[in-house]
């Protein structure tokens, strides 16, 4: 937060598979002017603990190239 104090992360979606397992899809801008990136952050939970962390980031493209855009 020190290197980006207006940094955003807004959840879009989440989900909680049956393996434990929790995934949450968030826009993550830097600032107000940032197109922003795309982020799924994945946690796995074994006895009630966080045992695996994975995070996958994606810029968002300017142009997308069909109708599904990532938000």
């Amino acid at each position: 937060m020190r290197r980006n104090p207006r940094k955003c992360k807004a959840a879009r979606r989440s989900n909680i598979s049956v393996r434990a397992a929790v995934f949450i899809h968030s826009r993550v801008k830097l600032n107000a002017n940032d197109r922003g990136r795309s982020a799924m952050d994945i946690f796995r939970f074994k006895d009630g603990k966080i045992v695996e962390y994975r995070d996958i980031v994606q810029g968002i493209p300017e142009k997308s190239e069909n109708d599904d855009t990532m938000f």
